[in-house]
């Protein structure tokens, strides 16, 4: 069995951002789009995968910069997004962030429940994105990453035996959302939303939680993603970032 030494739990803030290593949708090795150097007045720390990185787009394009701008000059974001990962990793660089930055407020996209993410000793992140029809599959939409073997798919199996077990999620959310000082969710809603809200609040402490207002089921009624790999491009992060702004107001 493959050996995992997972990055996100060893070491203090500053090593794991200098060592793990993020890639494009072509394997290109990409930069973490947070200065942990910089802190202002308040401090904002954003968690989530590739629609909070900005897969696709600029820095200065992503919806979490352009939400930055509009809080104000006496704010610093941190974007702590990572392509193709899991709430789970989320919630293991959120601990690190927490200890050491203390920030303000946190903000986390919620990824898809059935993704696993972890880091070898070598910075290299493992990315297992299962679905029904193919239990190997590995993001086939980016070509940056390939199918695992079926030695590696074994290895991960020792590590999560159910790959659609909610739990798994709901207790990531629950460590970001109790040990934060203020935290909004970003999440799908559908029909039953208010139910699930209540729900949420009652037994795991997610309080804050705004509609990611993205669904590839619901095209009418969410705002569509125009980019053919199917991330947001400038103009939806535009229209995202003032969207979270007034929703935000309403916390803070």
């Amino acid at each position: 069995m493959k050996k995992f030494y997972d990055k996100f739990i060893y070491g203090d803030l500053e090593d794991m951002m200098g060592t793990i290593h993020l890639q494009d949708k072509d394997a290109q090795i990409v930069d973490w789009r947070a200065d942990i150097t910089k802190r202002k007045t308040h401090n904002v720390a954003f968690f989530g995968c590739s629609f909070t990185y900005g897969w696709g787009v600029t820095e200065e394009e992503s919806w979490p910069h352009k939400l930055c701008n509009l809080l104000g000059d006496n704010v610093q974001c941190w974007n702590f997004g990572v392509s193709a990962g899991s709430l789970g990793l989320s919630s293991k660089l959120f601990l690190k962030v927490q200890e050491e930055l203390n920030p303000d407020l946190v903000i986390v996209w919620w990824p898809e429940m059935h993704r696993r993410v972890w880091v070898d000793e070598k910075g290299k992140i493992y990315h297992w994105l299962a679905n029904h029809q193919d239990p190997l599959h590995r993001n086939k939409i980016n070509k940056g990453f390939k199918p695992v073997s079926k030695d590696v798919h074994k290895s991960f199996l020792g590590l999560s035996h159910n790959m659609y077990d909610y739990f798994h999620i709901l207790n990531d959310a629950t460590i970001i959302n109790k040990l934060s000082n203020r935290c909004v969710n970003i999440l799908k809603l559908d029909k039953e939303d208010i139910k699930y809200k209540e729900k949420l609040k009652k037994y795991y402490g997610v309080e804050y939680i705004v509609d990611s207002l993205y669904s590839k089921d619901m095209p009418n009624v969410k705002w569509q993603i125009s980019k053919d790999d199917g991330h947001p491009n400038s103009e939806w992060c535009t229209r995202f970032s003032e969207y979270m702004y007034k929703e935000i107001n309403k916390f803070i």
